[in-house]
């Protein structure tokens, strides 16, 4: 598949862009729980008790009632996360990803993260739209004359209640353009903060015409207190052979998640230590 491919697709992706973008304080209501940021960088999160064009008035986590003019509101958004015995329970910033593998969970509009998996693999992505996202990175190899580009366009197919199905693309290169090696991937999740299964399949498409046999991956996450996830994530072909198994832990706050897990390859004679360490950190903003 040639390079000539890419383009089309990438405009594709940006043209949301050029929509206007929502007034945030007009999409709030009475009774939705938020964050605000003021302009002088002051951050509340409380429920809304009470709204008009000039003042919001918000009961904060403390049970303390604050009014608050719209003019001085730098952004507001809708907060989705768990409050706790008067705490506030982040969201987990990286849930658009196990380890390595998809979830069927996508990045909402103007939402990002910069991520490095195993030191050598950084990857950026960017929520054009609540549909569309996309992201890239190249390998950064010590002493390697070619690293691998990858590019990630990703698709919400679906999301409804506890239910999100996304489809995607990734395209993979060297440093050198000579070739364009395209994975399509289907992912679904089923589940919410508290614990989720997430399956998703993987097609592999040689020389950008053949069709190999897809690969499997199924995979869960179970929150253990407020700040850490248990995670798991196993593959497997279609003859069955040789499964890829993982199990480990993230720890996240509200911008910045790290994953520390370890693999199992059931089909490789390895001596001493069994386990591949998995290392990623992500921050998301």
């Amino acid at each position: 598949m040639r390079l000539s491919f890419i383009f089309p697709l990438i405009f594709i992706c940006i043209l949301p862009l050029i929509a206007q973008p929502a007034d945030e304080y007009q999409n709030v209501a009475v009774g939705d729980t938020v964050r605000i940021v003021t302009n002088d960088g002051s951050e509340f999160i409380g429920k809304i008790k009470e709204k008009n064009d000039l003042y919001l008035y918000l009961v904060t986590l403390s049970n303390l009632d604050i009014k608050i003019p719209a003019e001085s509101i730098e952004s507001i958004v809708k907060v989705s996360g768990q409050i706790k015995s008067g705490a506030y329970w982040h969201d987990d910033p990286n849930n658009t990803r196990l380890f390595l593998g998809p979830t069927g969970r996508t990045l909402k509009k103007g939402r990002g993260y910069f991520s490095a998996y195993e030191i050598f693999f950084p990857t950026f992505g960017y929520g054009i739209s609540d549909y569309i996202s996309l992201a890239g990175g190249v390998t950064l190899i010590p002493g390697s004359s070619t690293q691998v580009v990858y590019i990630n366009p990703q698709f919400r197919i679906y999301r409804s209640g506890q239910f999100a199905v996304a489809a995607g693309v990734n395209l993979l290169t060297t440093t050198g353009f000579d070739d364009l090696e395209p994975l399509v991937n289907l992912a679904a999740t089923y589940g919410d903060e508290k614990s989720a299964l997430t399956a998703a399949m993987v097609v592999p498409i040689s020389d950008g015409e053949e069709i190999n046999d897809p690969i499997f991956m199924v995979g869960g996450e179970v929150r253990v207190s407020q700040s850490i996830k248990l995670i798991s994530e196993n593959w497997f072909s279609v003859q069955g052979e040789d499964p890829v198994l993982s199990a480990g832990v993230r720890f996240f706050g509200k911008s910045l998640a790290a994953d520390l897990g370890f693999f199992y390859l059931t089909g490789a004679s390895i001596s001493g230590f069994p386990f591949l360490p998995w290392i990623g950190f992500a921050y998301n903003f």
